[in-house]
């Protein structure tokens, strides 16, 4: 059927009267992707479905996330992190723009907005981002939140007196998807 070599495992579906196959497990014989629950594998594993792991699962290489579920709740959630230098540059993540509101005042736009208010956490970082400061860094320096909404979030930085000043900083962003 379909033209093209493959190895599939057919069951009947529930209530079926054993007379409506669907296909369980699929093979592409040119690709080597396999699906279950799925006839269109993207991946070498495509599961359309629930996985469950009982014992442990080694990861060799990335490991991504299209959704996550928050423990015990069954939400979804998404994260957005990032790194950004004293001038509003973006160091590190995706899924943000950046844009200074001032001195040491910072607002983060999300790409995508999260569809209710997420948890937002900053930390200062002591000048550079790859710069171990070593005895010179300032404990006093801050980063805190000022503002967190579904589609942006303020940060502000402080220098070790507590007044305004750019500075560097990293944050997690997470909420529901």
């Amino acid at each position: 059927i379909d033209g093209f070599p493959r190895f599939e495992v057919y069951a009947t579906q529930p209530g079926g009267g054993n007379q409506v196959w669907q296909s369980r497990l699929f093979v592409n014989g040119h690709t080597g992707n396999v699906g279950i629950g799925t006839r269109s594998p993207a991946a070498r594993l495509d599961v359309s479905g629930d996985l469950r792991v009982a014992g442990a699962a080694d990861v060799v290489g990335n490991l991504r996330f299209a959704g996550l579920d928050a423990v015990g709740s069954g939400t979804r959630v998404r994260v957005v992190w990032g790194a950004v230098d004293t001038t509003g540059s973006i160091e590190a993540g995706q899924g943000f723009t950046i844009s200074k509101n001032g001195t040491g005042r910072y607002l983060i736009t999300y790409t995508v907005p999260f569809v209710g208010q997420p948890t937002v956490v900053a930390t200062r970082v002591h000048m550079d981002l790859l710069t171990n400061a070593g005895a010179s860094v300032q404990a006093g320096a801050t980063a805190v939140v000022d503002y967190a909404a579904a589609g942006s979030a303020i940060v502000a930085t402080a220098n070790p007196s507590g007044s305004l000043a750019d500075g560097s900083f990293t944050f997690v962003a997470i909420g529901p998807r």
